[in-house]
């Protein structure tokens, strides 16, 4: 049996895939809304499909739902996290709210395949949130097959 070697070559053995880019500069100013109180407001989201994530709102989407999804299974636990309450924290300097809303009109949703990867971006590091969040050269590539 004949044997490739790969390498510098990012695999999983999932059939699910994700790339990422990550450039230090490029931050831009919060697009997110803000309500007339200073809450941030943003949702949970549906991960199911091939899908190309560029904006502000959509890889927040993103990073909060992965964090609900791989970690919580009840949304006060998630809230009382130390990981959410960080990048809460995180998010409330970068945009200047007041608080963060989480609208609850839609149950977070990975798909099973991504069950088995990791966040690509590390929920733990606020300053790697932001970086992901705002700034309008990173993208993100979900896809499965």
């Amino acid at each position: 049996m004949k044997h490739i070697t790969r390498s510098k070559t990012f695999e999983t053995n999932s059939s699910s895939t994700h790339s990422l880019v990550f450039s230090k500069r490029n931050l831009q100013p919060n697009n997110i809304p803000i309500d007339s109180n200073g809450n941030l407001l943003v949702t949970f989201g549906e991960f199911d499909g091939e899908e190309l994530i560029e904006s502000q709102i959509g890889k927040l989407t993103y990073v909060l739902t992965f964090m609900y999804c791989k970690t919580y299974f009840w949304y006060d636990e998630f809230e009382d996290s130390y990981e959410y309450k960080d990048v809460k924290k995180a998010l409330c300097e970068y945009t200047g709210a007041k608080d963060v809303v989480i609208s609850k009109d839609i149950e977070p949703y990975l798909n099973h395949q991504l069950y088995n990867d990791r966040c690509l971006v590390n929920y733990n590091n606020e300053d790697e949130v932001i970086n992901f969040v705002f700034n309008a050269d990173i993208k993100l590539l979900i896809d499965h097959d």
